[in-house]
Formats: C-alpha cells, sequence, structure tokens
C-alpha cells in the first residue's frame, strides 16, 4: 500500500496530491500493466473522457449535446439543441436585465412608466464611459452583485433614451433631413400656415 499511495499521490493533469488514504478516493483507478500506469485524479479523468466523447461525436457527425445524428452539416449541434440553447440563453438573459433594472428602480426617472418591456438603463455619463466590461450578460451580472457603480445608471424607457441621447450629442440627424423632422414637430395649424 505504500508503494501504490507513493506512486498515486500526484495528479499527472492538475497536479493535485494526495497525502492520506482517504486522499486516494479522489483518484481513478490506476491501470497496471506492463505497458502503461494511469495517474490521474477523477475530476481530470472525467474531463478528459468528456473532451473524448466529444472529439469522437464530433468526427462521426454526431450532435456534440445530445450524441444524435445532426441534421446541420458541419456544425457541432443539431437544430433541436441549438433551438434550446438559444432559448435558455434568451431566458438568462432577459432574467438577468429584468433583475438588474429592478434593482436600478424598476420605473423611468423622467415619466415613471413601470412596464419592463419598455425600460433601459441609461448611463449617464454617456458614451465615453461605457467599456468593454459593460456589455452584455456581464453588465447586468456586475449591477446585481455590487461589483458596478450605479450612480452613473438611471433607468428610462426607451423613448426618453434617445430623447436623451439626441439632447446630448451622441446621436445626430443628417443634415439633410433635418428640416423635415423640424417641420413635422410643429403643429397641425401651423404646417398648414407654412405650406400654403
Amino acid at each position: 500500500m505504500v508503494n501504490e499511495l507513493e506512486y498515486l499521490r500526484k495528479c499527472i493533469r492538475c497536479g493535485k496530491t494526495a497525502k492520506t488514504k482517504e486522499d486516494l478516493n479522489q483518484f481513478a483507478v490506476a491501470i497496471k500493466n506492463k505497458y502503461s500506469r494511469r495517474n490521474i485524479c477523477k475530476k481530470c479523468y472525467a474531463k478528459e473522457a468528456n473532451e473524448y466523447r466529444l472529439r469522437r461525436w464530433e468526427n462521426q457527425g454526431l450532435c456534440r449535446s445530445c450524441g444524435k445524428k445532426s441534421d446541420r452539416i458541419g456544425k457541432p449541434y443539431c437544430s433541436t439543441c441549438v433551438d434550446r440553447l438559444n432559448k435558455l440563453t434568451q431566458l438568462r438573459h432577459w432574467t438577468l436585465r429584468l433583475q438588474a433594472i429592478q434593482k436600478l428602480g424598476g420605473k423611468c426617472v423622467i415619466c415613471g412608466i413601470t412596464d419592463l418591456r419598455l425600460l433601459t438603463i441609461n448611463h449617464k455619463d454617456g458614451r465615453n464611459y461605457r467599456t468593454t466590461i459593460d456589455k452584455g450578460d456581464a453588465f447586468y451580472y456586475r449591477i446585481l452583485n455590487g461589483k458596478r457603480a450605479r450612480g452613473d445608471l438611471e433607468v428610462r424607457c426607451y423613448n426618453h433614451n434617445i430623447l436623451y441621447e439626441f439632447e446630448q450629442g451622441y446621436r445626430k440627424v443628417p443634415t439633410e433631413l433635418q428640416d423635415q423632422i423640424y417641420f413635422s414637430q410643429l403643429p397641425m395649424n401651423a404646417q398648414r400656415w407654412i405650406t400654403e
């Protein structure tokens, strides 16, 4: 047993060591023959077996997720698994987004609308402050975990957010269309007076 413990005490993949006999339970069974002996922990063994399975499935044209024949030639996932993964991703994204909006107040700071479908998060400091960290689900995670300062964020409805961006100069109307846009903002009786 001492020789076996001495040999099995270090995983050849991650370097994890076994210092007692109980720690040996965390190691896969060593293959003892005259050609090879394995010295690998169960975690690394499972990871290696999973990678081998995925490579084998991919070479045979099988889906990496379910192992069935893929109907999408040259793609790692079948259409059923792609649809399932897309739904799960979309559900996770909307759940995080709604939780972050609720944590920031849950209503537009201008008009007070509370319909979560119409609300978005506005950066008060503008686009110059935005970094790659402030994009996607990582942005919502950072808000929820308290790792993102919330002083420069506010909840606005999409209409007020677009108006804010125009007022700050982040969005611009093409000069060719400015006359038409300002004309459409006039009251109807003023428009009739101008056209006559």
